[in-house]
């Protein structure tokens, strides 16, 4: 059975017409740097998440991303960084077969709803939903990956899916918002 459901989340300072996305042009991510001043990733995005299979859904929603203070940045692999945390009220934990370790919409600095992970090694830039990790904790199978394959001043693009195999995948477009 597909599930098709259409949500547009409204505020103040929403487009008229929401930003085209589309799939990145490229199977694979381009490699991504992210020097510490670095603010393509701070700010508020419209969200876009198509998936493609399992379920036939879009879902639009406000993404709300804050630079990490540089003391929270790093973890034990030097490596690996989180330039960003952040919320969405976008309701990806209702996918079929997705499980969250928690909302989307955490602001706790511990558990944010979105964290940004970067490694340096591999220069990938993955953001979690619903499953950030730190120093002491981590969790196995729950949560979405969103993969940026491409970020510049506008925005990021990439590929999303469930930590743990599973049906549900698609692609997700964020488009940078000024503020009013």
């Amino acid at each position: 059975m597909l599930y098709r459901f259409l949500l547009l989340a409204t505020v103040a300072c929403s487009p008229a017409t929401p930003p085209r996305c589309d799939p990145p042009v490229s199977d694979a991510p381009q490699p991504i740097d992210i020097p510490p001043q670095d603010h393509r990733l701070v700010g508020s995005f419209m969200l876009t998440v198509v998936a493609q299979e399992g379920i036939d859904t879009i879902v639009r929603a406000h993404l709300h991303l804050s630079q990490t203070a540089s003391a929270d940045r790093r973890l034990p692999n030097p490596a690996v960084s989180i330039p960003a945390i952040g919320f969405t009220e976008a309701p990806v934990g209702e996918f079929p077969g997705v499980k969250l370790a928690y909302a989307t919409t955490s602001r706790d600095d511990r558990l944010p709803g979105v964290q940004a992970v970067h490694n340096s090694t591999d220069r990938n830039l993955i953001l979690m939903f619903g499953a950030a990790f730190n120093d002491s904790l981590m969790f196995i199978h729950q949560g979405l990956l969103f993969r940026v394959f491409q970020l510049d001043s506008s925005g990021f693009r990439g590929r999303w899916q469930a930590d743990y195999p599973s049906v549900p995948n698609g692609f997700f477009c964020a488009t940078k918002v000024e503020a009013s």
